[in-house]
């Protein structure tokens, strides 16, 4: 009896050491797909927008100024704080993605357009956090952005519970193709967070990422 006691009890130390390693494993590749998150954010992203900042203070256009300087900080905020974080509401993301599009739409002024409608009831729903950012700096780095050729980036959500990202396709040029593994690690981050997958259409004319929605959390 007491042996068969001792048996038990090795069988359920080797269990929690399996369990124990398992949160190891994953909390390490949820850390490496976040450094490699952090390594596609356009380094030269932060560097435009201290530009943008120097410009619009040199104009002289002080309430613009006042609101670029506003939403600079909140993006930056929102990045510093994410490595804290993996999932994040709706709500949080598209407010960190409102301040990232406002600096990119004063940037490309009258030529970058967004537009983000989602309803009331998914704002409550969870995903990785920055799982937008990578979308949106994939579009504007691929895409053609002029006054002959508009970018619009549509972010929204619809009744079959998904959230879709989507823009029209105008390449750069060939050799601006990605490797993808941007897209990879993102859908490896959120399918290790939320158990679900995401769905890629790379279309001749749209580029479109859809999500779907995780449930909230109680």
């Amino acid at each position: 009896r007491r042996q068969r006691q001792m048996c038990i009890r090795d069988r359920l130390s080797s269990k929690q050491q399996m369990k124990l390693e398992y949160e190891q494993l994953k909390t390490e590749k949820l850390q490496n797909s976040y450094n490699a998150l952090m390594g596609q954010i356009n380094p030269h992203f932060f560097f435009n927008s201290l530009n943008g900042l120097n410009a619009l203070i040199q104009s002289g256009e002080k309430q613009q100024t006042l609101a670029y300087l506003d939403e600079l900080s909140n993006v930056f905020r929102y990045i510093l704080q994410s490595n804290k974080k993996e999932l994040v509401t709706l709500a949080e993301e598209l407010q960190f993605v409102k301040a990232y599009t406002y600096l990119l739409s004063v940037r490309y002024e009258g030529k970058l357009f967004f537009s983000i409608q989602a309803d009331t009831p998914y704002l409550l729903w969870y995903l990785p956090i920055l799982s937008v950012l990578p979308l949106i700096e994939n579009a504007v780095k691929h895409n053609v952005i002029s006054k002959q050729y508009p970018l619009q980036i549509d972010i929204y959500t619809t009744h079959e519970d998904k959230l879709i990202i989507s823009n029209k396709i105008h390449p750069k040029s060939e050799d601006s193709k990605g490797s993808g593994i941007g897209l990879k690690n993102l859908w490896g981050r959120y399918r290790m967070l939320t158990g679900k997958d995401i769905q890629i259409s790379n279309r001749k004319e749209y580029f479109c990422l859809l999500y779907t929605s995780p449930s909230p959390r109680d």
